[in-house]
């Protein structure tokens, strides 16, 4: 198995720029590239991948030949020279060059084994990496939902609040031409007055959802000064879904599983590697030297030549150090298989459970987009009412205050349909392989 396309893909053009432009209104789209690019746990996890890529080049570079190149140079002190009959052997100064290359050629399946392992290592970095997306991404659209929500709700908080205003400016009119009483007159201003403390909060909610927002999507506030703001409206737009086709994609998609498989085969090739101790190897060599004469009597004069073999070690007694190694290999191996079973299982329960907050999500969208339609006409009739005599004022105020909770628990509706959809894509794995 190929390390994963999408995630190597993404490694090196998303390095992060030093300086990025400063934005305070963004699209979903914006904040998601955004997010790719400058998010922290996504840098950490693309250095991952580097890593692991590096320790593959290492294994690799095992079964490729090798060329070495040496010099030596000696002075030897001339009382150490041998003589024999007033004759001298050797001279002080010698040197010595050559090159040498060596290939492995047998080595029990090792080599294979540790490039197969180091290759799985660095595709479960690659899906670690697109798991570390998928989270990120749901990150992304629940923080940009929230602002949307929390925006939503200051509308919903100034309406209100326009609707007792002008409760205020009609009892004070009423009032001035003696058709009602002072009373009515301070019931409904309290009423105003009470109505500004949400407001207030909501407007609080709204900045800090611009925090959240700016800090799961990796800016400062040199790159985005002042308070950020999300571009676009909370929609319902129907998403047709089965639960089989769901969780099926989830086992395909989800990186955490290809992962987990990855690391499962690393473990098989490992057994292998460690298996190989038990057999010798074997490398061939090829030299070619060149040293001076220790018999000429110039400096220059050389003796040169090649050098063929076959160097070969065979450990036959390690102290079962051997045996050890392969019985911790079987433990890790069967330790990755239980892991990925645990994730099967993980991986479809939050399919069966996303498709399950999608349902209710939608029913709740139907639900209250029917009762926002009533409170507004409640409140239209209970004002026709009050102005005919025949309804108190605090029928009036008892339907705006139903007109409000209706308007915000619709809203809150949609936010949490959109939110569902995008908790469903984020376990079914869309989110790193779309076109899946």
């Amino acid at each position: 198995m190929r390390a994963s396309a999408a995630a190597l893909a993404l490694l090196f053009p998303l390095a992060a720029s030093a300086e990025a432009p400063a934005v305070k209104s963004l699209t979903l789209r914006v904040c998601v590239e955004t997010a790719l690019e400058r998010n922290f746990a996504l840098i950490q996890a693309r250095e991952l991948i580097r890593q692991r890529t590096g320790a593959y080049a290492v294994a690799r570079a095992a079964l490729l030949p090798s060329l070495d190149a040496r010099g030596e140079f000696s002075r030897t002190d001339p009382k150490k020279l041998s003589s024999f009959g007033g004759s001298t052997f050797g001279h002080s100064d010698n040197w010595s060059a050559g090159v040498e290359l060596s290939q492995p050629l047998f080595s029990g399946g090792a080599g294979a084994a540790l490039r197969g392992r180091e290759a799985a290592r660095r595709d479960a970095a690659a899906h670690e990496y697109e798991s570390e997306v998928n989270r990120v991404l749901l990150l992304v659209h629940e923080r940009f939902y929230a602002v949307l929500l929390r925006r939503e709700q200051v509308l919903v908080r100034e309406e209100a609040v326009r609707l007792l205003e002008a409760e205020v400016e009609a009892e004070r009119r009423k009032r001035d031409v003696g058709s009602v009483s002072d009373f009515n007159v301070l019931r409904v201003e309290v009423e105003l007055a009470n109505s500004r403390t949400p407001l207030i909060r909501a407007r609080n909610e709204l900045r800090l959802a611009g925090e959240e927002l700016r800090a799961v999507l990796g800016l400062t506030g040199k790159d985005a000064p002042g308070e950020i703001s999300a571009e676009g409206t909370l929609r319902f737009e129907p998403l047709e879904a089965e639960l089989e086709t769901a969780i099926a994609k989830a086992r395909e998609n989800r990186p955490e599983l290809n992962r987990l498989r990855r690391l499962v085969f690393a473990q098989e090739e490992n057994i292998t590697l460690q298996r190989a101790d038990y057999l010798p190897s074997l490398k061939g060599t090829a030299a070619y030297d060149i040293e001076r004469d220790r018999f000429a009597p110039k400096l220059g004069d050389v003796n040169r030549g090649w050098t063929l073999g076959v160097r070969g070690d065979w450990n036959l007694f390690d102290g079962l150090a051997s045996r050890a190694k392969i019985d911790s290999a079987r433990s890790e191996l069967a330790s990755a298989r239980a892991a990925l079973a645990e994730q099967e299982a993980k991986v479809e329960i939050e399919a069966r459970r996303a498709y399950s907050s999608l349902i209710e999500a939608r029913e709740l969208v139907a639900a209250s987009s029917k009762v926002s339609e009533s409170a507004r006409e409640a409140l239209r009739l209970s004002r026709a009412r009050f102005a005919a005599d025949v309804a108190t004022q605090l029928d009036v105020f008892a339907a705006q205050v139903a007109l409000t909770d209706a308007r915000a628990n619709e809203v809150q509706a949609v936010h949490d349909y959109n939110l569902a959809v995008a908790r469903l894509r984020q376990a079914v794995g869309d989110f790193v392989s779309p076109k899946s």
